[in-house]
């Protein structure tokens, strides 16, 4: 009687299952949109070089365009192309990337992906190329002239 009821259990399970089994989708994929991977966020560097990694559509133009501040003034930014402007065509693996040049100072890089429709968009990363230098700060008790040493008397 168990094994009956076990095996009818088991029809039952193995029709719903089968049943179920049912794919309702469409033909479309959804198309990945542009992202900037490489700076993720606004940086601060001694580099004067930075790798830009993006990844957008198959066919898509993306158009690299760097800025540097050339304004005298402290708080204000006054912007220039510092070069010819890069372009990266995305193939089959859907990502790109492209090295730029940059100048000691506060640099504006604008990413502008042109998808196959025509449709834009643009990414700003700001990247600070400065002298970074670490100078560690010591208390005064730790610096040498007030260091006694052993060996002199």
């Amino acid at each position: 009687m168990i094994k009956k009821v076990f095996i009818c259990s088991a029809i039952v399970f193995i029709g719903l299952g089968i049943s179920s089994v049912t794919a309702y989708g469409t033909d479309t994929v959804p198309v990945a949109s542009f992202q900037v991977v490489t700076p993720d966020e606004d940086i601060t560097t001694s580099n004067n070089s930075v790798m830009l990694e993006f990844i957008a559509p198959e066919g898509t133009k993306v158009i690299i365009q760097v800025y540097y501040n050339n304004s005298v003034v402290k708080n204000e930014e006054t912007f220039t192309a510092s070069a010819d402007a890069i372009e990266v065509e995305i193939g089959a693996l859907e990502i790109g990337m492209a090295e730029v040049k940059l100048k000691e100072r506060r640099n504006k890089i604008e990413i502008t992906a042109i998808y196959p429709d025509g449709t834009e968009k643009t990414v700003v990363r700001m990247i600070n190329v400065e002298d970074l230098k670490y100078e560690p700060k010591l208390p005064a008790k730790l610096l040498p002239e007030n260091r006694i040493n052993p060996l002199t008397k």
